[in-house]
């Protein structure tokens, strides 16, 4: 929180994301202003002071220190740590992280900070730090509407000016120590619900497309009526089966009861097209016969593309039972559905099915700026109406 954000202070005036600027005002330390001398070795791009009262810096000068604090390490000298930035690769929504290299200036340890999605930094963590219960403590505050981010760190044992200088994201951001989560609470605007009402009362349909966790989503979406809170819903979400290809998987929100099982107890069944690939796979051998001509180059390379092969569900050969549900989509899956819609060989009836589901849901959450646009390009060329974002 200290260090791994990218606010700069202008005028004793703080600039950047205001989620990022809120979290360090939290924590009660300053930005200093550097200025490297020519002796230095390592760049300063900024330096962090803890804002001290009087109490706690005698604290500091040893009059009032519990021995307690000096086991634990809160108080490791007469003065306290301040720490220098030295390094800082910007938050990307496509990689859903931030990292910084920070330099404490007691010690000169140097410790790699990341800052992201729960699901990237879970990923990026060495497993034997993560707590058994991570996903069910995750699921537990993302239900409940609020937003969750995840830290973790890497101590850097071996460094020099021109490592910190010429070393890359993957270097830092891999074997990280899980840290923990921070849970934020991103109330809805008052203006926000009668908007919806509005818009919904002109019968002009409202979804929702964030950057947020899939449950988050759905629970704020809930909160402002863009889902309906008595129906049920499902969340889609990109998954690798058995055989390492991509597929969906569906989850119902409120009793992670997946959608076969949801199906067979109300006797429906999802639509399986197996030979789909195959046949793709055997156009791309006839284009290697003599010939044979391929109709457009780019078929060469639909035929290796992950593609889905069945719908989603199917109930008495119809489709649109799904209309009796609420659906939300992370971006992930979106983009293979857009995908599977089209490719050339993909089966029509699946292509149909896939279309049904993006005009269907409501919610869409882990959308990267890429994804947003794909969504309203795809809406504004299969919908009657006319789209726009806000």
């Amino acid at each position: 929180m200290i260090t791994c954000h990218s606010i700069a202070q202008v005028s004793n005036q703080f600039i950047g994301d205001p989620l990022d600027i809120e979290m360090f005002k939290a924590t009660k330390w300053r930005i200093d202003e550097v200025e490297n001398s020519k002796e230095s070795d390592i760049v300063e791009l900024a330096r962090f002071e803890p804002e001290l009262n009087e109490e706690e810096i005698a604290r500091y000068d040893g009059t009032k220190i519990d021995n307690s604090e000096i086991e634990m390490g809160k108080i490791g000298s007469n003065e306290p740590a301040s720490f220098s930035l030295v390094k800082r690769f910007d938050f990307s929504s496509s990689l859903q992280r931030m990292s910084v290299l920070s330099l404490n200036t007691q010690n000169k340890t140097l410790n790699a900070f990341v800052k992201g999605s729960p699901e990237m930094i879970y990923s990026l963590s060495k497993q034997a730090s993560i707590p058994n219960d991570f996903f069910d403590v995750l699921e537990k505050y993302t239900k409940d509407g609020l937003r969750v981010l995840a830290f973790g760190y890497k101590e850097i044992s071996q460094f020099d000016a021109g490592w910190v200088t010429e070393c890359k994201r993957e270097q830092i951001e891999c074997d990280l120590t899980f840290i923990g989560f921070m849970v934020m609470e991103n109330k809805v605007k008052s203006e926000t619900i009668p908007s919806i009402k509005k818009l919904q009362a002109a019968e002009i349909d409202t979804i929702m497309a964030t950057g947020d966790n899939g449950l988050t989503a759905v629970a704020v979406g809930r909160n402002c009526n863009i889902i309906n809170p008595s129906r049920t819903c499902f969340l889609a979400e990109r998954v690798k089966d058995h055989n390492h290809k991509f597929d969906i998987k569906w989850i119902r929100i409120d009793k992670n009861e997946s959608l076969e099982d949801y199906l067979k107890e109300h006797e429906a069944h999802p639509h399986s097209i197996s030979d789909i690939r195959e046949r793709a796979r055997s156009v791309h051998r006839l284009s290697s016969i003599d010939g044979y001509e391929n109709p457009t180059q780019e078929n060469n390379d639909e035929a290796d593309e992950d593609i889905l092969e069945k719908a989603p569900w199917e109930q008495n050969g119809n489709t649109a039972v799904i209309k009796d549900y609420d659906i939300a989509i992370t971006g992930n899956a979106f983009e293979l559905m857009m995908k599977t819609i089209k490719l050339k060989y993909t089966h029509e009836e699946i292509r149909e099915s896939y279309k049904e589901v993006i005009a269907q849901a409501k919610v869409y959450a882990r959308m990267s700026p890429d994804h947003k646009a794909m969504l309203v390009c795809h809406l504004q060329e299969h919908s009657k109406y006319m789209i726009s974002m806000c």
